[in-house]
């Protein structure tokens, strides 16, 4: 089941409900990321990306626009490796809640083949990738 979609007030709202929470500064290197991301509204993608998700299988999916805006902040820090992704998402929650993740959930080493969309009928496709 794909999680609704937020406005992009309320992804706003939740980057800084939770820098406060847990008393999350921007880093100084990440300043121009936040300005970026703060006008970057990627609420309009969910529908687009919501049909390349199976609903009804495996584990509850993340929001699509949450994942896409993770995938583009990778860009954006010139980091290619999901998995110094995720632990720079793990290391430094400010990266996490500019996603759209909660500081202590971000997706894991697997994120490019688990939590990527199957499209319909190549439900196969990803247990094939994990036999190679």
């Amino acid at each position: 089941m794909i999680r609704p979609t937020r406005t992009h007030c309320q992804y706003l709202e939740f980057v800084q409900t939770r820098r406060a929470a847990f008393k999350i500064k921007v880093p100084h290197e990440a300043t121009p990321l936040w300005c970026k991301f703060r006008h970057t509204d990627l609420s309009a993608a969910y529908p687009i990306l919501a049909r390349l998700y199976v609903p009804d299988q495996g584990r509850p999916a993340r929001s699509p626009d949450d994942m896409l805006r993770a995938w583009l902040l990778m860009l954006e820090c010139h980091i290619t490796s999901v998995e110094i992704w995720v632990q720079r998402l793990q290391e430094q929650p400010f990266y996490a809640v500019l996603c759209g993740f909660e500081p202590d959930h971000v997706p894991g080493a697997r994120i490019g083949a688990d939590d990527a969309p199957v499209p319909h009928g190549r439900e196969n496709a990803r247990d094939a990738l994990h036999q190679v």
